[in-house]
Formats: C-alpha cells, sequence, structure tokens
C-alpha cells in the first residue's frame, strides 16, 4: 500500500539504514527507544542493574535494585557482593 508518511519505529526496535521498509530487533543488553537509528548500550544508574542481561532494556523500569550485602556500579554491572570488611546495608 502507499504510504503517506513514515512510521518511526517503536521501542525495541531501530533502523539504522535511509530508505528501509521495516525495523531490526534490538540485540540482547541494549537499548532502544521509540525512533532509534542504533542500538544503544543498556544502561542503569549505580545501585541498579539489569535484571536479565539476555533482554533488551526498555526502560529505567526494568532496572532492579542491589541486593543488600552487594553494590552495582550501574550501567550494564552486575551485582558485585561486598568485600571482607565492607557493607552494604
Amino acid at each position: 500500500p502507499a504510504q503517506g508518511q513514515c512510521t518511526i519505529c517503536g521501542l525495541g526496535t531501530y533502523q539504522p539504514d535511509s530508505g528501509a521498509a521495516g525495523c531490526l530487533e534490538c540485540a540482547p543488553g541494549t537499548f532502544c527507544p521509540k525512533g532509534s537509528s542504533a542500538q544503544l548500550p543498556a544502561s542503569c544508574p549505580a545501585g541498579f542493574y539489569i535484571g536479565d542481561a539476555s533482554t533488551t532494556l526498555e526502560s529505567l523500569d526494568d532496572c532492579v535494585g542491589c541486593a543488600p550485602g552487594s553494590f552495582c556500579a550501574g550501567g550494564a554491572a552486575q551485582p558485585t557482593a561486598c568485600a571482607p570488611g565492607s557493607i552494604a546495608p
């Protein structure tokens, strides 16, 4: 069918090329907001981590808070247990 306008790619998809007819799925460990032309590295703020690193991050609501006894540097880092002599309440 003829198109009167272009449709932007939805959340979790992207399209890097001009003149494309479809959007591509974001790879696991990446983030693609609505209208993306590139896959962005998934990133959570410090104190949080990506709960399931095998999925795409759709929003910061997908970030999970670190459990007591561990710390999260943010970005795509998974939780790290506190070393002996240190705590994370």
